[in-house]
């Protein structure tokens, strides 16, 4: 094979191709970090009727 031959072209493609799917896999997981599930939304705390009578006016 030379450098002008439908082998080497393809090769290169493919070395190309190869590295660019694993530059990007590389950079769709940056920042990837963390729990994989939502955690749960956290409740509203409860008012007692002195928490309520120190708000209202």
């Amino acid at each position: 094979m030379h450098p002008g031959s439908p082998a080497t072209h393809r090769s290169r493609r493919m070395f190309r191709l190869v590295l660019l799917t694993t530059v990007l896999l590389g950079l769709a997981g940056c920042g990837q970090k963390g729990d994989l599930y939502l955690p749960p939304e956290p409740q509203d705390a409860q008012l007692t009727p002195t928490d309520q009578a120190s708000i209202t006016p």
